[in-house]
């Protein structure tokens, strides 16, 4: 997976840092998939696997699942970890 060049070919790319065993995580998919239906077209979710990639933790500094990172642009807007409502992640996204 590379994840450098998702971000420099996708205007508005969210990155999910999750893991299969983690509670929150897999609480926040209904929500990811809320969103994506109603941003569509105009947002990609991309989710990595903290197991799957582990030098992804120390490339993009995430201290824990689920983690978000907003880019825009190729640019990181903000980076949060934690679990978000609907309102709160369209919000934040700007949508």
């Amino acid at each position: 997976m590379d994840i450098e060049k998702q971000i420099k070919e996708t205007p508005l790319l969210l990155v999910d840092f999750y893991a299969q065993w983690c509670g929150p995580c897999i609480g926040m998919m209904p929500t990811l998939e809320q969103l994506q239906e109603d941003l569509g077209d105009s947002l990609q979710i991309l989710k990595v696997d903290i197991d799957q990639h582990p030098t992804s933790v120390t490339d993009y500094n995430v201290m824990g699942v689920p983690t978000f990172v907003l880019y825009r642009d190729g640019q990181k807007v903000w980076q949060k970890p934690g679990t978000f409502s609907l309102q709160q992640l369209k919000e934040m996204i700007g949508g």
